[in-house]
């Protein structure tokens, strides 16, 4: 009977620890296979963001020869409407402020206003939203302005009533805020739109 328990007992030592080499063996190779898989995943993950970096920076670079014209033009543009700015500035004082027939520098002022005129129509489609904004509306006050104030100083102030006459002055200085506030402020968006767009200086 001793015998048999014996038996028994070293049987069960023997299942014993084949279980657990068993086990051991299978937990090994399940935490190899485990491993493995981790770095199969991790080798497969950096391949794909790899080719997705690569295929951001063809975007990248295939937008910026797209856009590199764009710019450029949009360049030439705002420059262009800054020459005709300063044409416009020039005309404008000797519409106002010189001596001379009214009719002569009216007709001088507005010569260079359909200058300005055409080049922003031309190139509204480049222009940036603020400086197409105030383009639109300055262009059109500008002329009126000019003229009002041309206008005023060709009448014989002499023979109006006092009434007409302050009320002559308040139209006349309403023309000379425009002309001396709004024309500069345009002057300065569209520098500071230059030197943005060549990368000179940082837009506000």
């Amino acid at each position: 009977m001793e015998s048999v328990v014996a038996a028994l007992g070293a049987n069960a030592l023997v299942i014993a620890a084949l279980t657990y080499l068993v086990k051991a063996i299978m937990t090994h190779r399940l935490n190899k296979d485990l491993s493995e898989f981790k770095r199969s995943l991790e080798a497969s993950a950096q391949r794909e963001i790899e080719a997705f970096k690569a295929g951001l920076e063809k975007e990248r670079l295939r937008l910026q020869i797209s856009y590199g014209g764009i710019f450029e033009k949009q360049a030439e543009a705002v420059l262009a409407l800054y020459k005709n700015i300063l044409h416009l500035e020039r005309a404008a004082s000797a519409a106002v402020n010189s001596f001379g027939p009214v009719a002569e520098r009216k007709h001088a002022f507005h010569h260079a206003w359909i200058e300005i005129k055409n080049s922003y129509d031309e190139h509204r489609i480049l222009l940036p939203q603020q400086i197409d904004e105030m383009l639109s509306h300055f262009i059109n006050r500008m002329l009126r302005s000019v003229f009002e104030v041309a206008n005023i100083d060709a009448r014989d102030l002499s023979r109006v009533t006092s009434d007409e006459y302050t009320r002559l002055m308040d139209r006349q200085d309403k023309a000379y805020e425009i002309i001396e506030s709004e024309l500069p402020a345009l002057k300065e968006t569209l520098i500071e739109n230059m030197r943005y767009t060549v990368g000179v200086a940082t837009q506000g």
